[in-house]
C-alpha cells in the first residue's frame, strides 16, 4: 500500500528525507529536508538533521548556517552546539569550536563528545592543563575512550610523568589493540623508564601495524642502537 504524503506537512518531508538518507539516497534526502524548511523555517530539528546531511555531502559552510539557524531558535539545543564545534574545528576555526564546545558541555556536562573534543582543542592551542582536564572528564564519562587515554598520556608524558603515562597508553592499546599511535608513546615512556627491552617491543609493534610510520621507525633505530652499545 502506498504512502502518500501531505504536501504542507513538514514532518512528512522529514520523515521522508531520514528514511532516504538511511537508505543511501543523500541527494533525493536533501531535496525533502530543504522542501521540509521552506514549509517550517522555524523548526530547530529540520535544520539540524539538514546540517548533519549538507556535512555528508561535503557542504561545510551550508551545514554551519543550519546549525546557526537551528540554535538561534532553539538555545539550549545541544546537538547542533556540539556538531557546530566539531565542524568549526575541522575547518580550523578554533576559538569559536572552543565556544561551542563550552556551550554543549554548559547544557549538558556529562556529554562524553563534547569533553573529549574540548581537550582535543585545548591541545591544538596549548593550554595543556586545560586540555588534561577535559580528558581525564571524558575519561570519567566514557572510560572505554582509547584516543583519550592516549592524549592524556601524551600530556603526562610531556609533564615528565613517564609512569602515568604508560598506564595511560597501556589502557589505550588494551581498549584499540592495533592503536599504532599508542604503541609507539608507550615506547617511548618505557624507554624514559629505562625499559629498554619493553620499548623496543612497542616500537616494533608500532611499525608492524604501520610500516610507514616514521616516527615509530626512527625511535626503534635508535633503540636498537642504544640496546647494542650497551651489550643488552
Amino acid at each position: 500500500m502506498a504512502v502518500h504524503f501531505q504536501t504542507n506537512d513538514p514532518g512528512s518531508f522529514k520523515a521522508l528525507g531520514g528514511s532516504l538518507l538511511r537508505n543511501g539516497q543523500t541527494n533525493a534526502a536533501l531535496s525533502q529536508l530543504q522542501e521540509a524548511v521552506k514549509i517550517a523555517p522555524s523548526d530547530p530539528e529540520i535544520r539540524y538533521q539538514l546540517g548533519n546531511l549538507l556535512i555528508n555531502k561535503n557542504q561545510p559552510d551550508d551545514a554551519i548556517t543550519q546549525f546557526k539557524e537551528a540554535i538561534r531558535l532553539k538555545p539550549d539545543f545541544f546537538e547542533a552546539h556540539n556538531n557546530l564545534a566539531s565542524l568549526l574545528a575541522k575547518m580550523g576555526q578554533l576559538d569559536q569550536a572552543i565556544a561551542e564546545s563550552q556551550e554543549t558541555i554548559r547544557l549538558k556536562p556529562e556529554h562524553p563528545e563534547a569533553n573529549y573534543n574540548l581537550g582535543a582543542l585545548y591541545l591544538k592551542k596549548g593550554l595543556v592543563d586545560e586540555a588534561a582536564g577535559q580528558f581525564q572528564t571524558a575519561i570519567r564519562i566514557s572510560p572505554a575512550n582509547a584516543p583519550a587515554h592516549y592524549y592524556l598520556g601524551t600530556i603526562l608524558i610531556r609533564k615528565g610523568q613517564a609512569a602515568a603515562a604508560a598506564t595511560q597508553f597501556q589502557e589505550a592499546i588494551r581498549l584499540q589493540p592495533d592503536y599504532a599511535l599508542a604503541h609507539n608513546k608507550l615506547g617511548i615512556a618505557l624507554g624514559t623508564m629505562g625499559h629498554l627491552p619493553e620499548a623496543i617491543a612497542e616500537f616494533q609493534e608500532a611499525v608492524r601495524l604501520q610500516p610507514d610510520y616514521a616516527e615509530a621507525g626512527t625511535n626503534l633505530a635508535i633503540a636498537l642502537k642504544m640496546q647494542g652499545a650497551a651489550g643488552h
